[in-house]
């Protein structure tokens, strides 16, 4: 909600998300969270970077190098751990991850 993405989100899809454990925004630079729930902008950019338009499977993932995402840029698919993998979601998958995904730059 506080980035704006509900609508989205709640849309026929289908999508694929990548959730970070808790673990993981544990493991962000002291401060970040705080400064990302601050600034709408940057939080809607990060999320985005979670979320790819389309079904992808764990297995599609493994065989992929990289992964577009609905913010426009690619992820590298080394840097995605999937912890827990093809959780159905109504409007596609959800994969928990070891990490929170940051815009490079």
């Amino acid at each position: 909600e506080a980035a704006g993405l509900t609508g989205l989100l709640e849309g026929e899809g289908p999508f694929t998300l990548f959730a970070p454990t808790d673990e993981a925004f544990k493991n962000l630079p002291e401060g970040a969270l705080q400064e990302l729930l601050a600034d709408e902008a940057r939080l809607t950019e990060v999320l985005k970077l979670h979320l790819l338009p389309g079904r992808v499977s764990a297995v599609e993932i493994l065989e992929s190098r990289e992964l577009k995402t609905t913010a426009g840029e690619t992820v590298p698919t080394t840097e995605i751990r999937v912890k827990r993998a093809d959780i159905p979601a109504r409007n596609g998958v959800i994969h928990v991850v070891d990490r929170v995904i940051l815009p490079s730059g």
